[in-house]
């Protein structure tokens, strides 16, 4: 193969890698759009219970433990179960 041909090959493979590249951060975008318009409801929802659970229990606050900050809670203090049934409307 001349030079000029492998070169040519070189700039090639280089442009296809970065077509690549840019398909794949498409991808990802698209994904991460599809993504929050799916968890957007199931988030609302979450949102709406806790709130009712927050008032009819008369909590201050209620923490997401899975949030950095939360060291410790006792166990009768989470709500989590209560949430769930709630979600699933039991």
């Amino acid at each position: 193969m001349s030079d000029d041909a492998l070169q040519e090959k070189a700039i090639e493979y280089q442009r296809c890698g970065r077509d690549l590249e840019r398909d794949v951060q498409a991808a990802k975008d698209e994904l991460v759009v599809a993504q929050q318009k799916l968890l957007q409801p199931i988030a609302k929802k979450l949102e709406e219970v806790v709130t009712a659970i927050g008032k009819e229990k008369s909590f201050d606050l209620i923490l997401d433990r899975s949030t950095p900050g939360v060291l410790y809670s006792p166990e009768a203090l989470d709500v989590t179960d209560l949430v769930i049934k709630r979600l699933n409307g039991n």
